[in-house]
């Protein structure tokens, strides 16, 4: 009996299945274009903080070339492409695993506070160092150990490495969900765990 209720639930889930993979893989699509396009975005951000050494940052105000790159870049058009990507992020969240949900926010909170950094510094006419930012030092030790490595390795160039580790974390999380490895097991389990409890309350019935 217990069989043929656990054949006929997974019978029912496989039908669903189809149009949750699609939503899902929609909310995986919006995800990662909402990282990538604020990494376009900031590319010169990056680039700045990336050219320099700690000790340098002091002094970059008095270089009129690095000061005219940093005038030309303007935080609305970045702000007004995040708050277009905002509503297909949030429906997002309903439709993709908590690690994947994880992995997205930390891309997008280094991005952003890179981004905040800078503007906020710029009009004080001084740039500080993405490394000094506690947010930013709070997501890297979530690094292990071969991840810090590969980031801390070079001298310059550091915030580029640390963006690219983030970002493959999110891809392998995505392919995780694309392959569909934890959605069977979960949709197992809950066939399972749904024919045991049929098959206890036809028992409690038999019994009385």
């Amino acid at each position: 009996m217990s069989n043929k209720i656990l054949d006929s639930t997974l019978l029912s889930l496989s039908q669903t299945r189809n149009v949750v993979t699609e939503r899902q893989l929609q909310a995986i699509e919006a995800l990662w274009i909402a990282i990538t396009t604020l990494a376009r975005d900031i590319a010169a951000i990056v680039t700045l903080q990336d050219i320099l050494l700690p000790e340098e940052f002091d002094t970059a105000f008095k270089n009129l070339t690095m000061v005219n790159s940093m005038n030309e870049i303007k935080k609305e058009p970045i702000l007004q492409t995040m708050g277009e990507n905002m509503e297909k992020v949030q429906l997002s969240q309903l439709y993709v695993r908590s690690k994947l949900w994880a992995a997205y926010n930390d891309c997008i909170v280094v991005q952003a506070r890179v981004m905040h950094v800078f503007f906020a510094n710029r009009s004080k006419k001084k740039l500080r160092p993405w490394r000094e930012d506690k947010p930013i030092q709070h997501i890297m030790e979530k690094l292990n150990r071969e991840e810090s490595d590969f980031v801390l390795q070079i001298p310059l160039g550091q915030l580029n490495r640390l963006l690219g580790v983030l970002r493959q974390r999110f891809l392998t999380e995505a392919s995780i969900s694309i392959s569909g490895e934890e959605a069977a097991k979960y949709h197992l389990e809950q066939a399972s765990q749904f024919a045991d409890d049929v098959e206890m309350r036809r028992s409690q019935i038999l019994g009385k």
